[in-house]
């Protein structure tokens, strides 16, 4: 779903899948993507090579295999980043309750963690 306030220059992607969750087919996302981007309860696949503004994800699984380069990264409510490939975050992410699996190393985090920046 797209929500644009039509005031505001950029809207919010936004993908829930409700009550199925993160255990449903992923949506597949490619391309770059300058919106805010809101996971909600979903399993989300971003291909090949992208950039996107800020993702915040919460109780969902989000994967990649390609180079991903993001703003700002928000994870909570469980959810897990399992990254194949190489993940660099320009302006910060926070981890709460969630999982980051970096290339088979598994990172779970059960309190909130800050960093101002990564490359993975």
């Amino acid at each position: 779903m797209y929500l644009k306030d039509k005031a505001q220059a950029l809207g919010v992607l936004v993908i829930h899948n409700g009550t199925t969750g993160s255990n449903a087919v992923p949506t597949e996302l490619s391309g770059d993507i300058a919106e805010p981007l809101t996971v909600r309860n979903a399993s989300v696949e971003l291909q090949g090579t992208l950039t996107l503004g800020t993702m915040d994800v919460g109780g969902s699984v989000v994967r990649h295999e390609g180079a991903v380069t993001l703003g700002e990264l928000a994870l909570s409510g469980q959810s897990t980043w399992i990254n194949n490939g190489t993940l660099t975050i320009h302006d910060g992410y926070t981890v709460q309750n969630s999982t980051l699996i970096n290339n088979g190393d598994f990172h779970p985090l059960s309190s909130t963690w800050w960093w101002t920046s990564a490359n993975m």
